[in-house]
């Protein structure tokens, strides 16, 4: 994952505090964890972006000490991640409105399956920035997914090129 920062604002009038207003982006692959055996979600071919507007970060004054800085950040943003599976199944909706796998049509080759979501995201996070110029960042991310899409390709007999089937 490649995240990016950029401050807004500071204020450093509260007891040594320093108090900003950051923009974070991140971009990069992902996998979806605890997932089943033989899923078949490909890491390479599934990615995330995201951008949080809305961070306020809280440094501890560090007395000046050779080890770097302390900061506990809370925000708000959004986030797009994009699933590819490549197992012979299809992901459908059913009529609960949960999403299973399904076999593909009779005479159909399997090309690929998706699944984008879409998410508002609220990051809480303990950095350590070192006096380097790098850091670290851990902490939970609650995401509220919003907005879900299935996509769902096969090979047509005696195609050469895939088609979609089920957008839903």
């Amino acid at each position: 994952m490649i995240s990016s920062t950029v401050p807004v604002t500071k204020n450093d009038s509260c007891k040594g505090l320093l108090v900003e207003w950051t923009v974070h982006t991140s971009a990069g692959f992902s996998v979806p964890l605890s997932q089943s055996e033989g899923l078949g979600f490909r890491t390479f071919r599934s990615g995330e972006i995201g951008i949080v507007p809305f961070q306020i970060d809280v440094t501890f004054p560090s007395n000046r000490n050779k080890w770097g800085r302390h900061t506990l950040s809370a925000g708000i943003g959004v986030n797009w991640r994009d699933f590819e599976m490549r197992n012979g199944l299809r992901m459908v909706r059913n009529e609960e409105g949960r999403v299973g796998l399904a076999d593909f049509p009779e005479g159909c080759k399997p090309h690929n399956a998706r699944i984008d979501l879409f998410s508002v995201s609220f990051p809480i996070l303990y950095q350590h920035r070192f006096n380097r110029g790098w850091g670290f960042a851990v902490g939970p991310v609650l995401n509220w997914n919003s907005s879900l899409h299935l996509k769902t390709t096969e090979m047509p007999p005696f195609a050469s090129s895939p088609s979609t089937i089920c957008s839903c």
